[in-house]
């Protein structure tokens, strides 16, 4: 996978000391580790293993019916947390909450919820 495109060459180079960019980084490292047992999915429908990425803001902006506000990221990712039946008491930083929202993307679309099995993943 190439270098994230849109970051900085200067943010890029980790010897930069304050890399506003390095999670974007360590996503790229971890997408290059998974290629070789789970490629990334370019196309549907999913034939094995794979992996893809997910973003928190269209995530809440499906499940909310295209009615999110970035002013309200928290609030509303609570609120779907909640409403899914995720225990939010170690959801501490919109961080957490984003990656919660992801997994619950996950496990909406997952082959196993379909079939009404619902795997932890928080």
């Amino acid at each position: 996978m190439p270098p994230a495109a849109g970051a900085p060459m200067a943010a890029r180079d980790p010897a930069n000391g304050g890399c506003y960019y390095g999670w974007m980084l360590q996503g790229e490292a971890l997408f290059q580790d998974l290629e070789p047992s789970h490629p990334l999915l370019t196309a549907l429908p999913i034939t094995g293993p794979g992996c893809f990425e997910t973003f928190p803001h269209a995530i809440t902006w499906d499940l909310r019916g295209g009615h999110a506000t970035a002013a309200n990221k928290r609030a509303q990712g609570y609120e779907l947390l909640e409403q899914a039946g995720i225990d939010l008491a170690s959801l501490t930083s919109i961080d957490r909450i984003d990656a919660a929202l992801c997994c619950l993307a996950v496990l909406l679309s997952s082959p196993s919820r379909r079939r009404g099995k619902i795997l932890p993943c928080l």
